[in-house]
This record gives C-alpha cells, sequence and structure tokens, in this order.
C-alpha cells in the first residue's frame, strides 16, 4: 500500500490535461494562491458527484478563505469536461488516467466491499445516486479518493485519505486548513 503524502510535505507534481485538454502543470495552480486538491474516486461516483455539487455551494466560502478549488478525475478529458458541464461545476478537472497522481498522493485502490454494503452505506448510495445522478464507466470503480490543501509555497497544510467511497472531510475542517495554509510565508 502506497503511502500517504503527509502534512508539511512537499507536495507531489505532475503535468496533466484539464477538462479542456490543456496540459497543467500541478503546481502552477498554487503559485498565487492556496489549492484544494480533491481527488475524485471517478466521474461516475454518486458520492463524489454530491460531493462536487458540495464544493459548489460552498465556492464563495472557499474563495473568500483565499483558496481555489482543483477536482483530480481517473477519466480522459471528454469524460472530465461531460462530468463538470453535467454538474455545471466551475472548477478545474484535471485528469490522471494513469493514476500516476494518484498513487503519488498516496491514494489507495483497495475499497472494502464487506464495509461499504452496509445498510446506510447503500442507502446513501442509492439517495446519492437518485439525487445527482451516477454513470457507468470504465473507470476502475475500486479507487478511493482524497483531500489535500496545499501552500503556495507547495507544501502539503492538509491531507485526507479516503477509506470509504463516501468519505470527504466537512466544510469547517477545509476552510480552517485553508485559512492555516494561507497565514504561511511564503
Amino acid at each position: 500500500m502506497a503511502k500517504s503524502v503527509s502534512v508539511g510535505a512537499k507536495a507531489p507534481e505532475a503535468t496533466l490535461c484539464d477538462h479542456e485538454g490543456a496540459g497543467v502543470a500541478l503546481a502552477s495552480l498554487w503559485q498565487t494562491q492556496p489549492v484544494l486538491l480533491v481527488f475524485l474516486r471517478h466521474f461516475g461516483c454518486p458520492h463524489c458527484r454530491s460531493h462536487a455539487i458540495q464544493l459548489r455551494r460552498d465556492e464563495a466560502k472557499y474563495r473568500a478563505a483565499g483558496a481555489q478549488i482543483v477536482l483530480v478525475g481517473l477519466g480522459e478529458p471528454d469524460k472530465a469536461a461531460a462530468f463538470r458541464r453535467e454538474l455545471d461545476l466551475p472548477f478545474t478537472v484535471i485528469c490522471d488516467p494513469d493514476k500516476a497522481v494518484y498513487r503519488a498522493y498516496g491514494l489507495t485502490r483497495r475499497m472494502n466491499l464487506l464495509r461499504e454494503a452496509t445498510p446506510s452505506n447503500v442507502a446513501r448510495y442509492a439517495s446519492d445516486a437518485a439525487r445527482y445522478g451516477m454513470a457507468l464507466t470504465e473507470q476502475d470503480m475500486f479507487q478511493l479518493g482524497g483531500v489535500f490543501v496545499i501552500d503556495r509555497a507547495g507544501i502539503v497544510r492538509f491531507a485526507f485519505t479516503a477509506m470509504r467511497a463516501a468519505d470527504f472531510p466537512p466544510t469547517l475542517t477545509l476552510l480552517a486548513a485553508i485559512q492555516d495554509a494561507n497565514k504561511v510565508a511564503v
């Protein structure tokens, strides 16, 4: 199992394509402001779709805290563009179809199906799917996500690695991490 990037470590860098097919160096994202880097399980995941919509709803709070939101997904640019369009997302969506950046951040591919199949998890999955949609994809259904706050110096100030499909840190926790990231001198 890959070790997750820890708080205080230099954020892994790479150049990937965004939802428009343009190359984006991850390091360029955090040069002017902290970044909330959100790794999705896959573009068809109802929980990820729900989380992306919640991020959209809270975007003004994140912007006021001084951060930009960037989503990372497994698919190609056309899938990322469709995901972004379907959910009316204003964020950049970065594509990592080979999962190289997922691995660099220590995100695992080992969802425990017995833990996921509890009645409450199945009910939440069905609710999120009905409310936010889902799509069968050719992407890795076992990939787990994560959330990182990276300051302007490229240092990880908050790290969260999911253990379940629906694991996401609360908005208030992320906002506090972003505020801390803004206090760091560059």
